[in-house]
């Protein structure tokens, strides 16, 4: 959760830490009171940090607000629950699942989630810059997603009218004709009454020579529609698959993060008792190397797992836009 690092932590020393805390704080001043009236010094007092440590990682009250934004909506990613759906599911029910997966998060029903409602509430009052970035990044690329699925349902729609054009060939064509006007052999006379001349009749047509052209033509437009329904049933698929692997590497590697972290504050703690044991004489100067290389590697873990869950973030996002 976001507000967990709120509570008191051995990490201070960690940077991850240390920005996780001003997250947190963030989101208590401006989900209370919004990013207009939220003060950049309260944060910092709630997070236990200086202001310039705010600057050096979010370079501005704006940057601190955008990331607070898009940090709470990461949130609901991962609690959300994401379409399940096997090789052999119908594609139209995958589709309602994916559009309901979509609109709990753009609409965001459920009230489990209190920093995005109260931020939400406070950008349909007053909107921010920072509003337009999460649109952009996050709500533009479901909606284009949810076009391309769309456009190939309709694809699918096409194929079937094509198939009952080509049907409707099988059929004899029916045509009733007509012509009327006037018919003299002399000018004068061409405007009477006794000149006007009408015909009309039936006439019917029976394709019996060109059936096989219609048969194969018929076949043709149901292999096009089977075509179209196996591209419809892959966007479907791709679309609920991209996103599925993303949230679950974004959920593993947080666990990951927080075991990480764990085990980078405990390294942490014994080199700080070690450096002190060495000191007062009590333990050699190898032992101190040796913690100080434990440490170092805790910290180096933790740097990867943080790139691991920044990429997968991003691939999540990717996955939304639908491959762009």
């Amino acid at each position: 959760m976001l507000l967990d690092y709120l509570s008191p932590t051995p990490r201070e020393r960690d940077p991850e830490a240390r920005k996780g805390r001003i997250l947190a704080a963030a989101a208590v001043v401006f989900g209370k009171a919004g990013f207009a009236a939220g003060s950049v010094r309260e944060i910092s007092r709630r997070a236990r940090v200086n202001v310039a440590s705010i600057n050096y990682y979010f370079g501005s009250k704006e940057g601190l607000y955008r990331e607070v934004l898009l940090a709470a909506h990461e949130q609901v990613l991962r609690s959300e629950p994401s379409p399940r759906l096997t090789a052999k599911g119908d594609a139209r029910e995958a589709l309602g699942r994916w559009i309901d997966f979509c609109l709990r998060f753009v609409l965001l029903k459920r009230a489990s989630h209190p920093v995005l409602g109260k931020l939400m509430a406070h950008e349909m009052r007053q909107p921010t810059a920072a509003l337009n970035d999460l649109v952009k990044r996050v709500m533009e690329p479901i909606f284009a997603d949810l076009k391309r699925i769309a456009a190939a349902e309709r694809l699918v729609t096409a194929r079937n009218a094509d198939i009952g054009v080509a049907t409707a060939a099988y059929f004899p064509a029916v045509r009733l004709t007509g012509t009327g006007g006037f018919l003299s052999k002399d000018v004068d006379t061409l405007l009477n009454a006794d000149s006007r001349v009408w015909s009309i009749g039936p006439s019917i047509s029976v394709p019996l020579t060109g059936w096989a052209v219609i048969h194969f033509n018929v076949k043709r437009q149901k292999a096009a529609r089977e075509e179209a329904i196996a591209n419809y049933r892959q966007s479907v698929l791709s679309a609920i698959n991209d996103v599925e692997i993303s949230l679950t590497q974004i959920r593993q590697r947080a666990e990951q993060a927080t075991a990480v972290g764990d085990a980078l504050a405990q390294s942490t703690k014994a080199t700080d008792l070690i450096r002190a044991a060495y000191e007062r004489g009590a333990l050699s100067y190898l032992e101190l190397l040796d913690a100080e290389r434990t440490r170092l590697q805790a910290e180096l873990a933790t740097a990867r797992i943080a790139a691991q869950r920044h990429l997968a973030t991003v691939r999540l996002i990717k996955a939304l836009g639908g491959g762009w």
